[in-house]
């Protein structure tokens, strides 16, 4: 059976027309995530290119035309665009280098096969390539649109329209919702006046503006051959002029095997796309992006790919939802990028000051969303992801989901980069990392950095992070420069040491940050590994829980100017001797004990390293130990069980500071020196229904306790007191 894809699977893009093995293809039509009919849909590229043998089209060699390695350019260029104009499949099968003239244009249906050592190289200024609908994109037909609020189905109305079901229409020029901007698969044709397309998600608002229309190229596969702008030979093009494959306004589009090279700006641009793959593709000494997609772009993969950036490059792969004013020359369009893969590629940059492996540009009228970043290697100068907003293009952008995982970025020595940065206003819904391996290279490094007072993230996750265990810097795990992370989860973190101190989160250099809550769960760091929550400052109280971490030999720190709201739960501490939790400011800190918790070394749980901070005990019995004086003072919030070091004179107990809420029990715990016979009095704020036994009677070495309730201001006796 062959089934038609209504979201995305397993990598493959929507409208997909896959086979799959029947439970799989049972399973998704039971959950209307696929149809069995085919309308509107594709065939699947991963499967063959467009599941169509090449001997049962139209072919053609373009060396039968004419072209042949080592001819003039112009006649290269006229045998290899007439080849392409054939459509079908077109093919260049004798190796060797091609010169051209011109720039190549490919049509919809076709299919572009060159052969292993084939090169096709710019003997002009130009571009090598370019799709019919890019080259053709000022060619447009004013519609109007017709929209129902909650549907994806938009009905266009274009007079004597050129469409079947099936095709593809772009549509642009809303200045409403961009969710009316993109390339979208025809559903139905009611009249030749009218269709209907189905958009790519549900518009929140709609459309304005004057829309334009355009029928879209379908079905164009390029695969194999090097592809030499020839940059160093003065092919020296300006703006889009500088790129060396153009590919455009089209649907269904597969680039594999091939290898760019000596590029002066973009190897390859994808813009105005839906259902977009490059795979097994190569950069060789290109001087800017590898890969550069602009939207509106949907559902696309980009896999199995690698650059190699020289002394002067820029990005491995960026997205865009809208290029920066400043780039003007070049936003020939602009939409949504929804659905993009990035998988298993490796990037090496030999920049001293620029390049990055993934660049993200959201904008503040367009959305960006469901990004998956798996597996990308290498390194480079400057952040292994970043998330750098397009800051003149409208308001705060709102991204959607992104994930990241299974990459390993190291960052060079001269570098200033870090695994992953946001450094531009945004507010993103959901941040994912996930299997990320950080070396750090220089002192304090940082691997996760928010950077900006505007950024608003909603949820981010840090999972199974792992640290260089050989490292010899200081590092952080995550720093808030400044901004807002409301929910912050690390699972299964290892921070390795080394010879260096990591720091997990750290928020000391913040002028302001926003955090709601944090939990750290089943998390281990390496010797003298330190958790700190820095000496920042915090607009907000906010909430940690940490739950189930093993830290060999750690110093685990919390430490802040802010309130704090603590709560712990089956953690294991092997060196607590200088305190689990540690405070320095004038602020409240709130700690709950769930149990479950084992220190070794000490049962030191707080420490003040300066000003007077309130600590408030709930929970569990937690220890503290209180020096023996003639005036003992408990200050309750440093621990609820007050053990009162060895009486050697009368001990007349003062009041206590920082009563526990009403409720809370609390217990004193004294023992007799070697004389015997101390005495232990109270203060005025400690309450007997039963009279105190002082202990002026008990003998040396004696030992007893008392167990108090409050009622938010006093302490009251539960029962009475023996000594033995």
């Amino acid at each position: 059976m062959t089934i038609k894809l209504l979201e995305s699977f397993n990598g493959i893009p929507s409208n997909a027309i896959v086979t799959l093995d029947a439970p799989t293809e049972a399973a998704l039509l039971s959950r209307l995530k696929a149809s069995s009919n085919l309308a509107g849909g594709f065939p699947f590229l991963g499967n063959e290119p467009f599941d169509i043998d090449p001997i049962s089209v139209k072919s053609m060699a373009a060396e039968s035309l004419g072209a042949k390695p080592g001819a003039d350019p112009r006649t290269n260029f006229d045998a290899i665009q007439r080849a392409l104009a054939c459509k079908g499949f077109v093919s260049l099968t004798q190796p060797g280098t091609y010169f051209i003239n011109a720039t190549l244009t490919i049509y919809d249906n076709t299919i572009f096969q060159l052969a292993n050592g084939v090169t096709i190289k710019a003997a002009a200024s130009g571009p090598l390539l370019q799709s019919n609908g890019f080259a053709t994109r000022a060619q447009t037909t004013p519609v109007t649109l017709a929209w129902s609020a909650s549907s994806v189905n938009c009905t266009v109305n274009w007079t004597n329209h050129p469409f079947v079901v099936g095709d593809y229409c772009y549509l642009s020029g809303s200045t409403g919702d961009s969710a009316f901007t993109g390339v979208f698969p025809v559903k139905t044709i009611n009249s030749a006046n009218q269709f209907v397309v189905t958009l790519r998600r549900i518009p929140a608002a709609t459309f304005a503006g004057s829309i334009v229309g355009k029928k879209a190229d379908a079905n164009i596969f390029l695969s194999g051959g090097n592809w030499d702008y020839n940059a160093s030979g003065g092919n020296n093009g300006v703006d889009l002029q500088a790129m060396t494959i153009l590919l455009g306004i089209a649907a269904n589009v597969v680039v594999e095997n091939i290898t760019s090279i000596d590029n002066l700006k973009w190897g390859v641009h994808f813009g105005a796309v839906t259902n977009y793959r490059m795979s097994n593709c190569n950069a060789l000494n290109t001087r800017s992006d590898h890969i550069k997609v602009y939207g509106p772009a949907f559902d696309g993969v980009m896999e199995n790919s690698n650059a190699y950036f020289g002394s002067t490059s820029d990005d491995f792969i960026s997205l865009q939802t809208k290029e920066n004013n400043a780039f003007a020359s070049v936003r020939w369009c602009y939409g949504d990028v929804i659905g993009a893969r990035i998988n298993n590629s490796v990037c090496q940059n030999q920049s001293l000051n620029s390049g990055s492996a993934i660049v993200l540009y959201p904008s503040g009228n367009e959305l960006m969303d469901d990004i998956v970043i798996d597996g990308v290697y290498g390194s480079g100068p400057q952040s292994g992801v970043v998330i750098a907003t397009t800051t003149d293009t409208g308001s705060p952008p709102v991204v959607g989901r992104i994930v990241v995982k299974n990459n390993s970025w190291r960052v060079t020595s001269d570098g200033s980069g870090c695994m992953l940065s946001v450094d531009q206003f945004a507010t993103i819904r959901n941040l994912e990392l996930d299997g990320m391996t950080f070396y750090p290279t220089r002192a304090n490094h940082v691997a996760i950095q928010i950077a900006n007072a505007n950024v608003d993230i909603n949820y981010l996750k840090l999972k199974n992070f792992v640290s260089d265990p050989n490292t010899t810097f200081n590092f952080f795990g995550m720093q808030v420069v400044a901004g807002a992370v409301r929910s912050t989860v690390f699972e299964g973190c290892t921070f390795n040491r080394g010879s260096g101190l990591p720091r997990w989160i750290d928020v000391s250099n913040a002028p302001a940050a926003t955090m709601d809550t944090i939990e750290i769960r089943d998390c281990r760091g390496g010797a003298n590994a330190v958790m700190l929550v820095g000496g920042g400052n915090f607009v907000n109280t906010p909430g940690i829980l940490f739950e189930s971490n093993n830290l060999d030999t750690c110093l685990s720190v919390f430490n802040s100017t802010a309130n704090l709201r603590i709560a712990t739960a089956n953690n294991t501490i092997r060196d607590a001797s200088n305190g689990v939790l540690r405070n320095n400011g004038n602020n409240v800190f709130d700690l709950t004990r769930m149990g479950g918790d084992v220190l070794t070394g000490s049962s030191v749980w707080m420490v003040s390293t300066g000003g007077t901070p309130s600590f408030n005990v709930r929970g569990v019995a937690t220890p503290q130990a209180l020096a023996y004086a003639a005036a003992p003072a408990p200050n309750l919030a440093l621990g609820n069980v007050v053990v009162l070091g060895t009486l050697t004179g009368a001990a007349a107990m003062a009041n206590p500071t920082n009563v526990p809420p009403a409720g809370e029990e609390v217990t004193f715990q004294f023992t007799q020196d070697a004389t015997g016979g101390r005495a232990v009095t109270w203060g005025t704020n400690y309450l007997f229904p039963t009279a105190f036994v002082s202990g002026g009677a008990a003998t040396n070495g004696q030992q007893t306790s008392i167990t108090f309730r409050s009622n938010g201001t006093k302490l009251w006796a539960q029962g009475t007191n023996v000594w033995n």
